[in-house]
């Protein structure tokens, strides 16, 4: 394979390799120069024993698809991915700052200044579950900081699960994420859907405060399976002095269960705000073409780590501001008017208009309002709806209304936040199971009704079409409604019981195929149906076959028989079969034709015994009061005679 080790290797005739600036599981990341477009960019070489697995490389080229759609502040964006030669590679936007976890060695945090970097981490993983993709390796090396801005940027969705896929990465030695980041689910060895990612995120937030992982040792694979079977440790465990709030949210995120964890949405809840970043002050002066063609190189921590406290100061400073002018009012308000007149101006709050604003916005007016901290700015978010005028992330509705006066005692703003369009593509789910077919609906936003439809051609459990067609937009949340086969038509089987066999086969001619056995009975008319199977009204394939069990005249069949001139004493005999459906039959003969004569006793003992006497030559039959077991018979003749008997069982 192609060696890229020049300052001015140029990969594809467009990219300009000039310096290696990072080197990770599955390549290098080189800052180039893009000759077409004019900017800096970041390109990954994947590793070569990468480029060496075709199927890998497939993955690569169809997991670009689909996350080349992604646009979000916090997350870096995919440009392009192409091959050069057999070198596959991936262009990405260029971040000037480093990573968190380069940033933040030896450095003490509070958990004000975590909470502040959560927020847009969370943010980014929102916009990622909506659409469906699971980072599954959010680590410290993965969560990027802008130095200009202090803007953060997550790095690399969706690559691990391209790795999970390849045998060659388990030949390469390579763990498959960060064990000290793993999640109980991946150190099972299960799929991993999006509370994995609320899971890292949790040992993040728990390393940034107690300077260590929730497990640790020597071993990263054991400490990774560690967590299959282990629960988390509380904060409180190395942080004695830790923020309730800081306990609640980390143990929530740490959860064994994964429905038990808060989803992104839910975080951002917690957390405050919908869509903020480290330094939204900084990020607002920047020009988005300007971080877009930034350049990731060496920057201090100090220039990257001081945006958050910058930001802080500021808003301590502004705070402070805000203290002194709302002095300066009131000492002018009680030279200027009588004390009953601002007795009742503090007991009212003006309700400011925060619609069109982002929710770290609304706070910092909220609080104006109420004349308290951000932090304590009383602004709850009530939900979060579609917009088709007002951007996703900023408010679409408050209560109270702008401008009106509450009372500052009972003043709390609740707003309702826009989630963007409602409209959205409807994705092809045509043959695909069920479940998958409502789990891609629901990630996307919809929701999801089913009926049910017999079909020859399609599996039962798979969809078979849906009322939207695949790649039309639809209006969320929907419902969109599937067509799902429950296998080939059905009808319940008519009751033929009792019925003449000709008979009962025209019923179920045309809808089942039937097949006939016969059965011995006594007391039913030859020719009449006794059972039937599928049972009478079983939902049935139409053209499967149902079995008829129909009467036929009794016929005996001999089971055992013996023939002599003395006395005689069975061995054991087994019958089979229940009273009334065995007898036994015994025949008297003389011994010579002229002077022949004599009689014999018969008699059987077993589960029921009795006897025949025989006075006469001749043949009699006895049908015994009693069922399946085991017999024995003894012959006593008297005189000049032979004998003949067997057993004979019903069929």
């Amino acid at each position: 394979m192609r060696g890229f080790t020049r300052m001015t290797d140029l990969l594809a005739g467009r990219y300009e390799l000039r310096v290696r600036i990072a080197k990770g599981g599955m390549g290098t990341v080189w800052r180039a120069y893009d000759g077409h477009l004019k900017r800096d960019v970041a390109v990954k070489l994947l590793h070569p024993w990468i480029a060496e697995d075709v199927e890998l490389r497939r993955r690569f080229a169809r997991e670009a698809q689909v996350l080349a759609p992604l646009e979000h502040e916090h997350i870096v964006r995919l440009y392009d991915y192409g091959e050069d030669g057999e070198t596959p590679f991936l262009v990405m936007e260029h971040v000037d700052g480093a990573s968190l976890g380069d940033l933040t060695r030896g450095r003490e945090w509070t958990w004000q200044e975590v909470s502040e970097l959560a927020r847009p981490i969370a943010s980014a993983l929102e916009y990622a579950h909506a659409r469906g993709i699971v980072h599954r390796d959010l680590t410290p090396g993965n969560i990027l900081i802008e130095s200009a801005t202090g803007r953060v940027v997550v790095s690399d969705f969706g690559l691990a699960r391209i790795a999970r896929s390849s045998t060659s990465v388990i030949t390469q030695g390579m763990l498959l994420g960060t064990p000290e980041y793993w999640s109980p689910e991946q150190a099972r060895g299960l799929e991993s859907e999006t509370p994995t990612d609320l899971y890292a995120l949790g040992c993040l937030l728990f390393w940034l405060l107690a300077g260590r992982t929730p497990f640790e040792g020597d071993d990263r694979l054991a400490v990774g399976l560690r967590r299959a079977h282990e629960v988390a440790p509380p904060l409180a465990s190395f942080v004695p002095d830790a923020p309730r709030a800081a306990a609640t949210t980390i143990g929530a995120l740490l959860s064994a269960n994964p429905s038990d964890r808060p989803t992104a949405v839910e975080l951002l809840d917690l957390l405050g705000v919908s869509r903020p970043s480290i330094a939204d002050a900084a990020a607002v002066a920047v020009d988005a073409s300007n971080r877009e063609t930034a350049v990731f190189g060496a920057a201090p921590a100090t220039a990257v780590l001081a945006a958050p406290s910058r930001y802080a100061a500021r808003k301590r400073r502004r705070g402070r501001r805000m203290i002194a002018v709302a002095v300066a009012i009131a000492a002018a308000g009680a030279l200027a008017f009588v004390g009953a007149t601002i007795a009742n101006a503090d007991s009212v709050v003006d309700v400011p208009r925060v619609t069109g604003m982002t929710v770290g916005e609304a706070r910092v007016a909220t609080a104006e309002a109420a004349h308290v901290e951000v932090a304590d700015a009383p602004l709850a978010v009530g939900g979060r709806v579609y917009s088709e005028s007002i951007t996703e992330g900023r408010i679409v509705t408050q209560k109270p209304t702008a401008e009106t006066q509450v009372e500052r005692r009972s003043f709390d703003l609740v707003v309702r936040v826009s989630r963007g369009t409602a409209y959205a593509e409807v994705p092809d789910v045509e043959g695909a199971e069920r479940q998958a077919a409502t789990a891609a609906l629901r990630a996307i936003g919809f929701a999801v009704s089913v009926r049910a439809e017999e079909s020859w051609e399609i599996p039962e459990g798979r969809v078979i079409s849906s009322d939207v067609a695949a790649g039309d937009e639809a209006e969320r949340p929907g419902p969109i409604e599937l067509r799902v086969s429950s296998g080939p038509p059905r009808a319940p089987v008519p009751d033929v019981r009792g019925v003449d066999v000709d008979e009962a086969t025209a019923r179920l001619d045309g809808s089942f195929e039937t097949e006939v056995v016969t059965e011995g009975s006594t007391t039913t008319e030859a020719g009449t149906v006794l059972r039937q199977s599928p049972a009478p009204g079983t939902r049935t394939v139409l053209g499967s076959t149902v079995t008829l069990t129909v009467a036929r005249a009794p016929e005996w069949m001999t089971t055992w028989s013996e023939s002599r001139s003395g006395d005689y004493d069975s061995p054991p005999i087994e019958v089979t079969v229940p009273e009334g459906d065995w007898r036994i039959i015994v025949e008297l003969h003389p011994r010579y034709l002229i002077f022949g004569s004599g009689l014999a006793m018969f008699s059987w003992d077993g589960t029921g015994s009795g006897r025949i006497g025989l006075a006469r030559v001749g043949t009699d039959s006895v049908a015994p009061h009693s069922g399946a077991g085991t017999y024995t018979l003894k012959v006593r003749p008297r005189g000049s005679v032979t004998w003949t008997v067997s057993i004979e069982q019903f069929r």
